[in-house]
């Protein structure tokens, strides 16, 4: 369980397999993968047809199971094959993986990625990324409400119980932030249009589409922010982080690239 995005460029890939193609494509592959994965290091030789496994879909007339063996869904996901070539050339992308507009992030977040998420906003209100967000915060209502709701339900969607908490500024003139708020930002608001996803990669220390306007050619704006994403995700190798970082990476290039990002969270 998770929260699926997508960097909304129009390509010929999503025109041939259809956005909901790519990503029901992608999962089945993953799903697979996952499975002959797990059945070779138990000592597993069958080939993928003989392996199967059971799903569990909820649909709305209730639970639903089905036997499937690990060659249908590879078989499923063949298609994407034939575009990987082309996916790695596409821009929508912050780093080099293909199909790299298309990205998931699972839940329960752990307490370490929301930690690591806060640590990343501003030191300082003093700047444009700081301002901003104070901006942002006041007049835009963002209470963490949407999150807050999420986090009731036990260890379902956050493994804290709690949010995190950053802090600004003296006596009289403190700003308060939770990772609660952060969140909704990011995902409490269903898709994110450009100017959004460019405004919260900037507070969360990416370099920004609209600081750079005027200053660069859009294809050296695009290639620099590209470059900082993918040494943000390689920070986190391995971790929860680095799938979080993914997402930043993501919030920046749709901004650079002037285009949306889908949220199913």
């Amino acid at each position: 369980m998770g929260a699926d995005y997508m960097i909304e460029l129009e390509c010929r890939p999503k025109q041939q397999l259809t956005a909901d193609g790519i990503v029901a494509k992608l999962k089945a592959r993953s799903q697979a993968e996952a499975v002959l994965e797990m059945a070779r290091a138990n000592g597993d030789r069958r080939p993928p047809s003989e392996i199967t496994f059971t799903t569990v879909l909820m649909r709305p007339q209730g639970r639903t199971e089905a036997e499937v063996s690990v060659q249908a869904l590879l078989d499923e996901a063949e298609a994407l094959t034939a575009c990987e070539a082309e996916c790695r050339r596409c821009p929508a992308r912050p780093d080099a993986e293909a199909f790299g507009c298309k990205g998931y992030v699972n839940y329960p977040v752990q307490a370490a990625t929301e930690q690591w998420l806060m640590s990343r906003l501003p030191d300082t209100l003093d700047g444009i990324a700081g301002h901003l967000l104070k901006s942002a915060v006041k007049d835009l209502g963002w209470d963490g409400s949407y999150t807050a709701n999420m986090r009731a339900q036990g260890d379902t969607f956050f493994e804290s119980r709690t949010p995190i908490t950053r802090k600004w500024g003296g006596l009289f003139s403190r700003f308060v932030l939770t990772s609660d708020q952060l969140w909704q930002m990011m995902f409490g608001l269903g898709s994110l249009q450009p100017s959004h996803c460019g405004m919260v990669s900037l507070f969360l220390g990416l370099p920004s589409h609209q600081e750079m306007i005027g200053t660069a050619p859009p294809e050296t704006t695009l290639a620099l922010i590209q470059a900082e994403a993918a040494r943000l995700i390689a920070s986190g190798s391995g971790t929860q982080t680095a799938t979080m970082a993914r997402f930043v990476g993501a919030m920046a290039v749709a901004a650079a690239l002037d285009v949306s990002l889908f949220i199913d969270g």
